[in-house]
């Protein structure tokens, strides 16, 4: 058996078509190991964007690529450099044979010869925005007190904002308000669940700051 690792890096560019930002690759890096991990090959290629005409700063500051490299073909690279598809693939198999010799990695390991392999390389994760979605767990949108552990009431209607929805309420017991936010994000291997509550107090100078707690669970 063969191994493949492979690393790609991303720009987040906005597509006027479609009209929302989506994420583009612009660069693979790939190692193959042979069944005792040794390196049989490697592969590395930029890809000239289609959608974005500029890179993202954040990318262009994590990766050092330039959007006149990606204009070219073919283009060397030290592989100490951080952040490069090929080095952080290479720096991957470094990891993996560091635990080979302590767990099996085969249940780990994704075989390229089944249509499930292709599902997961393709699919894209996205926030739910329809809270009517059979997806969304209607037990995930009710939220307790932090101090005194009491229900809350929801005051109104829920809205969409920032991809979470958000709604206000106020607990039962002690009547503290909070403003709740609950974002729901779908995965291939299921729904990751993010709550965050921000209790709502009177603006008064010299007020202290509103307190907000988060947690975040994965289904």
């Amino acid at each position: 058996m063969s191994y493949v690792i492979l690393d790609l890096e991303w720009n987040s560019a906005y597509s006027y078509k479609l009209k929302r930002f989506v994420n583009e690759i612009i660069e693979f890096g790939a190692v193959r190991l042979d069944n005792e991990m040794n390196i049989e090959s490697t592969f590395s290629s930029l890809v000239k964007p289609k959608i974005g005409r500029k890179l993202n700063g954040k990318v262009k500051q994590l990766t050092k690529i330039s959007i006149t490299e990606l204009k070219q073909d073919g283009v060397s690279f030290s592989e100490e450099e951080q952040h490069r598809a090929f080095a952080d693939a290479y720096l991957s198999l470094k990891c993996l044979k560091a635990v080979a010799d302590r767990a099996p990695i085969e249940d780990c390991v994704l075989k390229a010869d089944c249509e499930e392999f292709y599902r997961r390389m393709t699919f894209k994760n996205h926030f739910i925005t329809d809270i009517t979605d059979p997806e969304v767990d209607k037990s995930e949108l009710s939220f307790h007190c932090d101090r005194c552990g009491g229900s809350m009431r929801r005051l109104k209607k829920w809205r969409l904002h920032n991809k979470s929805f958000s709604s206000d309420f106020s607990c039962k017991s002690c009547g503290r308000k909070f403003t709740g936010r609950v974002a729901f994000k779908k995965r291939y291997d299921g729904v990751k669940v993010t709550r965050k509550i921000v209790e709502i107090i009177p603006k008064k100078k010299n007020s202290a700051p509103s307190r907000e707690q988060e947690t975040v669970r994965t289904d």
